[in-house]
């Protein structure tokens, strides 16, 4: 596991500049996720061919929904600003529906990569449904945000321990918290199927 780790660190370290600059970046997330997301199942698989194949075929949907997610992200900073130059009850309304709309976008990309690798849906469905569990599991994905934040207090206290704590180790955090609502859904789902439920 440990040599896998290195491997795929050393994989994402060069993928991410090399695969055609910027392009390449959702498309090497993806494709980390999706290993990742194996690792956690105990599956046998080609590292390499693995990063490979998901790097290609999640290429064009990846890229569209990081253009979204990028897209909302600036359209929430913009409101930030707006927010500095509004006054009185303008202004407590904007801040009140911009830390509603921030908490929706940062639930929503928590779980974005763990339900992409996980489920085969549209771009707009992929969206919701990150969405959607990530309010059903508040409280995976405010572990997960602790856990983000102790790795990245880590990489900057202690950047000798950057490969160890690089690409994958949040990729395995969020995905776990991404594991922790599909089982969750999918005990839902068999509870409401269940006989005798109303």
């Amino acid at each position: 596991m440990d040599c896998e780790n290195c491997v795929c660190q050393l994989v994402m370290d060069t993928f991410h500049p090399a695969g055609l600059g910027v392009f390449g970046v959702m498309p090497a997330t993806a494709a980390l996720f999706a290993i990742a997301r194996k690792w956690l199942m105990k599956e046998e698989f080609p590292l390499w061919a693995t990063f490979l194949h998901h790097f290609k075929k999640e290429f064009k949907t990846s890229n569209l929904a990081g253009l979204l997610l990028v897209v909302c992200g600036i359209l929430l900073y913009t409101d930030y600003h707006f927010l500095l130059s509004a006054s009185g009850a303008v202004r407590i309304t904007a801040a009140a529906l911009l830390l509603l709309f921030l908490f929706c976008y940062i639930l929503t990309v928590l779980f974005f990569f763990p339900v992409f690798v996980h489920y085969e849906l549209g771009l707009c469905g992929y969206i919701k449904t990150a969405f959607l569990i990530g309010m059903m599991n508040l409280h995976a994905a405010f572990f997960m945000a602790v856990g983000l934040g102790a790795l990245i207090y880590l990489q900057i206290s202690y950047p000798g321990f950057s490969p160890f704590f690089g690409a994958v180790s949040p990729a395995i955090l969020i995905m776990i918290g991404g594991q922790h609502g599909f089982n969750r859904m999918k005990r839902l789902q068999l509870s409401r199927t269940a006989p005798g439920h109303r």
